[in-house]
């Protein structure tokens, strides 16, 4: 069964300089939403919305916190979410 799970993420210099969320991506099967950052070059917060299987996604919370990011969460569940996509793209013209 497909959940969501959204967990904030603390991250230190060198997590926040590495591309952590291209590799989560693709050693997981989860999908990343990014709900809200602020990060610099000498760390940041994230909050992150994991969609997918729940053992996946414990697997991809497993992984974040042995990049040296501090998990905390789940702060909000949805089980069954659908997807959001984007309508109205525009070119802002």
């Amino acid at each position: 069964m497909q959940v969501t799970l959204v967990y904030q993420a603390a991250l230190n210099a060198v997590v926040a300089s590495s591309p952590f969320l291209s590799t989560l991506s693709k050693q997981f099967a989860v999908d990343v939403i990014v709900r809200q950052a602020m990060v610099t070059t000498s760390g940041g917060t994230m909050e992150l919305a994991l969609i997918g299987d729940q053992d996946e996604i414990n697997r991809a919370v497993a992984f974040l916190q042995t990049t040296g990011s501090t998990l905390t969460g789940p702060i909000v569940t949805h089980d069954n979410v659908v997807k959001p996509v984007l309508s109205n793209v525009s070119r802002g013209t």
